[in-house]
């Protein structure tokens, strides 16, 4: 059974200028806010037992409400019409939404690219330093050795899984330009 795309049609007001600021400020705080969330977590457990303020009921209620607040943002950063429209999942696109929807995509392509090309390169170095070092031909001693982390590789997978789905919505939010349906219906 082959799956069946939908059609979601844009509303009079999907690309005005207000529901594209709330989009681009939605997204923009997801894609930033996660990656920071998870971070924080991780410091809160891992230095919990040297500082014991850091599980305490009001530091709990702050990480909660960010919490609160980058979930509620990428919540609704996935369920506007615009990333639905142009989510890749949709039929009858227009010929200027199906342009734009390839330069969103193409955009998110290209920064997961460099990303996982930095990580490679920057996880090379430090792989071949490990290795002179294990032949004595420098002393550099790192302070844990490239591993396999389970736990790290799992946040890894949720936000780089965050971003894959919110940066073609971050680029069409940024650079699209304000419509109206009436300027929509004469393209």
């Amino acid at each position: 059974m082959t799956p069946q795309k939908i059609s979601i049609d844009l509303k009079d007001d999907s690309l005005s200028k207000a529901n594209l600021r709330k989009i681009r400020w939605c997204t923009t705080i997801a894609i930033i806010g996660f990656p920071v969330l998870v971070q924080i977590l991780g410091a809160m457990i891992m230095f919990s037992s040297q500082y014991p303020f850091l599980t305490s009921i009001p530091m709990l209620l702050a990480f909660a409400g960010a919490a609160i607040l980058v979930i509620g943002a990428g919540i609704y950063a996935i369920t506007n019409r615009v990333f639905l429209r142009f989510s890749g999942a949709n039929k009858g696109l227009e010929e200027w939404e199906t342009t734009t929807q390839t330069d969103a995509f193409a955009f998110a392509y290209r920064i997961i690219v460099k990303g996982v090309l930095i990580a490679f390169v920057g996880i090379s170095i430090v792989g071949i330093l490990q290795l002179l070092n294990l032949q004595g031909w420098i002393d550099f001693n790192a302070a844990q050795s490239i591993v396999l982390n389970t736990q790290g590789l799992a946040a890894f997978t949720v936000v780089i899984t965050y971003l894959v789905l919110l940066l073609p919505t971050l680029y069409i939010a940024w650079n699209i330009q304000p419509l109206m349906a009436e300027d929509r219906g004469s393209s």
